[in-house]
């Protein structure tokens, strides 16, 4: 039934199987930031240690019809979305985060 069902999908297994995706995830990540060649030294530190996880619920806004543990890997830098898509000082964006979802086979 769908009680048992939800209660395991937000249960501690299920985080624990959600938290240890993020992780890998950060650890690839975390590998990709450290070999930018176009930033300074500690832009890219910032950038590696800006990298943290967000646990969440997901649900139907995310594509899911019941609600469901999961995890989400955010950068926090201000410059990451410049290094994730470029801008007038980015001209070839280094696309970190896209390079790990496609790593780990997601989209």
């Amino acid at each position: 039934n769908w009680k048992d069902w939800e209660a395991m999908a937000n249960g501690p297994e299920a985080k624990a199987v959600v938290r240890a995706a993020a992780e890998e995830g950060v650890s690839i990540l975390k590998g990709l930031a450290a070999e930018f060649t176009d930033v300074t030294d500690d832009d890219k530190t910032h950038y590696i240690d800006s990298i943290e996880i967000e646990e969440v619920t997901v649900g139907p806004e995310e594509g899911f019809k019941r609600p469901r543990a999961g995890a989400r890997v955010r950068v926090t830098v201000p410059y990451a979305a410049a290094i994730e898509w470029g801008n007038e000082h980015v001209k070839r964006p280094h696309r970190p985060l896209r390079k790990t979802l496609d790593a780990m086979g997601g989209d």
